[in-house]
């Protein structure tokens, strides 16, 4: 997926129009956007990555962390992009509409919190930090 489709889609539940010239401001914040929800969700995404297998080629973790053109492809696994979709769109309008964006953002938490609990316990070694036997 390209981050040009996150991109259409946070416009979509913005109600907001993809035609070329019409949201010039968005489109050019969308890109410093993205690259910040994905580091925000490295870890979630390093967490993920085992059983996302089956998603067609291997997803790298090398991405700018300032800037994502929206030409580049989602640098994080498929199940991200609902949120990113959610995240970007809370983002774009927290200026002009911050109870709009505010609403947003709690759908976007609520969609991350969901895929967290989704992912299954793993068993580790505990360390032994105090040296007791």
């Amino acid at each position: 997926m390209i981050c040009q489709k996150i991109y259409e889609e946070a416009m979509n539940i913005l109600g907001e129009s993809t035609d070329g010239g019409d949201n010039e401001d968005f489109e050019e914040r969308a890109s410093y956007l993205l690259a910040s929800f994905c580091v925000e969700m490295t870890e979630l995404n390093r967490a993920l990555l085992p059983a996302a297998e089956d998603e067609e080629e291997e997803k790298s973790s090398d991405f700018d962390n300032t800037y994502l053109p929206l030409e580049a492809e989602f640098p994080l696994v498929s199940r991200l992009s609902a949120p990113a979709c959610l995240y970007l769109a809370s983002m774009l309008v927290i200026d002009e509409n911050s109870a709009l964006s505010d609403r947003l953002y709690d759908r976007y938490c609520d969609s991350v919190a969901t895929i967290c609990s989704s992912i299954p316990a793993s068993i580790e070694r505990i360390a032994d930090r105090y040296g007791w036997n």
